[in-house]
């Protein structure tokens, strides 16, 4: 066997240092690699896990809203005035469901919003954390009020066969939104300058409608102008309130006056003059039963109370100019003269700030001794309906008056003629109305306490997310 020189050995010492050296490095390299791949796989899972969080807390955030907005549908009728805490806070209206209590925290507030220039605005905040990640939920509602219209009925069970409702006729102009969850009744050349909006499936023209629900079939009988655009057909009906004065007289009875059966003249001077019984407290009979105290005014004259809230048990006549800011609530109104705003009409004089609000459990009426033309300032809503104080089989036995006009806004649950027109559209009985929407109404100017909606208008809704 051939023996290796010591050059060759040096040589093969040399090989496998290398060698060595080599498979180090290699061994090197895989380390780093599998610790690589070791920090991609944390990383991976950290973000899962962030994600999952930021999720968590964005579904936390936006229930803690929706619990919010649920709120605020059930306080129509009386809004909150200021902050309202919802999730958490010292006095939470509602509590984190057991299921979701381990996860995170959530704080949820309604504030009043009164940056965006809209009535009964809110802004609700919700934040939500789980983990280290923070979800913020900001969304802006409204409480729809039922004084944006200018003309709303209810009308519940209505068909197209049915005789007793009005139809609107040549010579009205209807000035503002009109809805109606019933059908609207069209003859001639009425006037819309807003959007027209009803829950059944086509408007009822004299001479018949087109398959499409929105064209007369005889443009000679119905003609009508509509300015904003065709009728929007099938939309959702809105909830009638089945109480209107009962959260009023809860307003009345510790901040405002409560009557029955009083005559009501509003005067220049800021005070409204009252002659009938007023309620001033309770006693106690014999069997625990509250029975109510009342004392007589003659032509008193009493400042509007600091709530702006009346309540009459029984019938209010009314009449007068306002001053001020004031709603009225009976079982029924009756309207003997005109009922003006002192600073003028809100169409010619929008700077104005003078509003009154008409609620009645029954109907409002035009009384029978109102003059030819009336003129009344005012947002009106009737769970009956709004009509002359004679019933419609009277009304032909009605002389021929003039024109009522409304400037404000009109809810009724049923509606009913104001007086009937020949074919020319001239009045044969009674009057013909005239509906103007006040469009101070849009911003924030409101009649004191007056009856909202069940239903909320979202204005914005963002979130933000914040790592902790």
């Amino acid at each position: 066997m051939r023996r290796l020189t010591r050059r060759q050995l040096s040589l093969v010492r040399h090989q496998r240092g290398f060698a060595m050296i080599t498979c180090y490095m290699v061994l090197v390299l895989l380390m780093a690699m599998e610790s690589t791949f070791l920090m991609r796989s944390l990383l991976g899972k950290h973000v899962a896990v962030m994600r999952q969080d930021s999720l968590g807390a964005l579904y936390m955030a936006e229930g803690a809203v929706e619990q919010a907005l649920q709120y605020l549908t059930t306080q129509t009728a009386s809004p909150p005035a200021s902050t309202v805490e919802i999730m958490e806070g010292a006095s939470p209206l509602y509590a984190v469901p057991a299921a979701y209590a381990n996860l995170g925290t959530v704080t949820a507030t309604i504030d009043p919003d009164a940056t965006v220039g809209v009535p009964n605005a809110y802004k609700i905040t919700a934040t939500a954390t789980v983990g280290y990640s923070s979800r913020t939920v900001t969304v802006g509602a409204a409480i729809q009020s039922f004084a944006t219209y200018a003309y709303f009925t209810n009308n519940p069970a209505d068909s197209d066969t049915n005789t007793a409702r009005p139809w609107f006729r040549s010579g009205q102009t209807i000035t503002g939104p009109v809805h109606s969850n019933g059908y609207l009744r069209v003859m001639g050349t009425p006037t819309f300058t807003d959007v027209v909006t009803t829950s059944m499936d086509s408007i009822l023209y004299a001479g018949g409608t087109e398959a499409d629900g929105v064209t007369p079939v005889d443009a000679s009988r119905s003609n009508p102008a509509f300015q904003s655009g065709a009728p929007q057909l099938n939309v959702p009906a809105k909830l009638f309130p089945q109480s209107a004065t009962a959260a009023l007289r809860a307003i009345a009875e510790p901040e405002g006056y409560v009557f029955k059966d009083a005559q009501y003249t509003l005067n220049q001077s800021g005070q409204v003059e009252v002659t009938g019984d007023q309620l001033t407290g309770y006693t106690i009979n014999g069997s625990g039963e509250l029975v109510p105290q009342y004392t007589t005014l003659t032509k008193q004259g009493l400042p509007l109370p600091p709530s702006g809230v009346i309540v009459d048990e029984g019938t209010a006549i009314l009449k007068g100019t306002l001053v001020g800011q004031l709603t009225l609530g009976a079982q029924n109104i009756s309207i003997k003269d005109n009922v003006l705003y002192n600073s003028g009409n809100p169409i010619v004089q929008p700077q104005g700030t003078d509003i009154l609000g008409l609620v009645a459990d029954n109907n409002v009426y035009i009384n029978v001794n109102a003059p030819r033309d009336v003129e009344i300032d005012a947002n009106i809503m009737a769970l009956g309906s709004f009509r002359t104080e004679v019933d419609d089989a009277a009304l032909n036995n009605l002389a021929a008056r003039g024109s009522v006009t409304l400037y404000g806004s009109l809810a009724v649950n049923e509606s009913r003629p104001l007086g009937a027109t020949d074919a020319n559209g001239n009045i044969v009985h009674g009057y013909v109305g005239q509906y103007n929407s006040d469009p101070r109404l849009k911003t924030v100017l409101q009649p004191p306490a007056f009856p909202k909606e069940q239903s909320l208008r979202i204005l914005y809704w963002s979130s933000d997310q914040q790592q902790l």
